[in-house]
């Protein structure tokens, strides 16, 4: 969820066709089809070793650009990926014309059927 205090001339807070596609691009190249492990889990090296794609929480200095809004995540919980969207979704919505004061408010993750994470700035509800 993306909220503003106002909207845009046109009466918008954000192109969402724009905002989706650049969200689902990073996921598509940093998440889709890969691992997502802890840099403590004793699996990375063997996950790294044969060119697995990987995305590591808890990185040290080798985090990637993208990695590095795991860096303080040191497990990839249902509740950390949450999170570390949300962050790449504000790092997108920075990318295409949005109202003033607009922000990512809400990210909601369903892990199976029954259990579901949701990331909320401050505030919300």
């Amino acid at each position: 969820m993306v909220i503003a205090p106002s909207l845009k001339g046109d009466g918008t807070v954000i192109e969402f066709g724009a905002f989706k596609s650049a969200l689902r691009s990073w996921i598509d190249t940093c998440l889709d089809n890969g691992a997502m492990l802890g840099f403590a889990d004793p699996l990375l090296s063997a996950f790294t070793a044969d060119g697995s794609k990987t995305f590591r929480f808890g990185a040290d200095d080798s985090a990637t650009e993208a990695e590095a809004l795991a860096r303080d995540q040191p497990w990839p919980t249902v509740e950390a990926v949450a999170l570390v969207i949300a962050r790449a979704a504000g790092q997108a919505l920075e990318m295409i014309p949005h109202a003033d004061g607009a922000q990512v408010a809400e990210v909601v993750i369903a892990e199976t059927s029954a259990n579901t994470a949701i990331w909320r700035i401050e505030g919300t509800r």
